[in-house]
């Protein structure tokens, strides 16, 4: 049995208010058999190969400028990917990348400078609220990871300290989480973690203490309880309790 060698490459969540950005390539990959897709006109995320030398971070943040011409700062790591997704082992593929062993490192990040232009190797760039069907390799899968991480970190403060109104602005959620957390964010930063996170709506109602010129925001309570479920019942009924008391 031939062995096939490993190749690494990194892949870059870059989460804003406006979605997660994703890229179309001009080129299709060339897989190493032909009854693999070429993913021709698909979706994917931002990436490319890990240089000799160098380490997963700085080739993600290489990766990014060079593809997006966009300055990122790394969040946190989403993890390693070396074998298929669900939805691939769904189509009859063995390997999460047709063109042979590339193990992908996926980081979650945030921009913090540059101005948004597609390289020369680019069809289009674009941001994506959702995750789009004709989506590349397991990018699907590496997204979805990475989003549940954001809104699991945020959960777990929620749950511990139920300290905000029922309805308030981001400014008042901002300064909640920054209390918290013992963390500082600057303003966009924030906004666009929070709504990377999604587990925010509009209200409808207004509260006397905050500008009614201000949006107001309230807690997806569905999503949240759904997330808590993942943590167990008995972060769920201390959720429960919580919402009772401010009803």
């Amino acid at each position: 049995m031939i062995k096939i060698e490993k190749v690494d490459v990194v892949d870059v969540v870059i989460a804003t208010d406006e979605g997660i950005l994703l890229i179309k390539r001009k080129y299709p990959i060339k897989p190493i058999k032909k009854e693999y897709p070429t993913y021709e006109n698909c979706w994917a995320l931002i990436g490319g190969h890990v240089d000799p030398g160098e380490t997963d971070k700085k080739a993600a943040i290489r990766e990014a400028y060079e593809e997006t011409h966009l300055k990122v700062k790394i969040i946190k790591k989403i993890g390693d990917y070396d074998k298929p997704s669900p939805r691939q082992k769904s189509q009859g593929l063995t390997l999460r990348d047709p063109r042979g062993n590339y193990v992908s490192h996926a980081y979650l990040a945030e921009i913090v400078g540059g101005e948004l232009r597609a390289d020369s190797d680019a069809k289009e760039l674009k941001f994506f609220k959702k995750i789009p069907e004709n989506i590349a390799f397991d990018h699907d899968e590496i997204v979805s990871y990475g989003l549940n991480k954001i809104r699991k970190d945020f959960v777990n403060v929620i749950i511990n300290f139920n300290l905000l109104p029922e309805v308030f602005t981001l400014k008042m959620l901002q300064n909640y989480y920054e209390i918290i957390q013992d963390v500082k964010f600057e303003k966009q930063k924030f906004i666009q973690y929070i709504f990377a996170a999604d587990i925010l709506e509009l209200a409808s109602t207004k509260i006397d203490s905050i500008n009614y010129e201000d949006q107001l925001y309230k807690f997806n309570k569905i999503l949240i309880l759904s997330n808590l479920f993942l943590k167990g019942c008995f972060c769920i009924v201390f959720w429960l309790m919580a919402l009772n008391k401010k009803l």
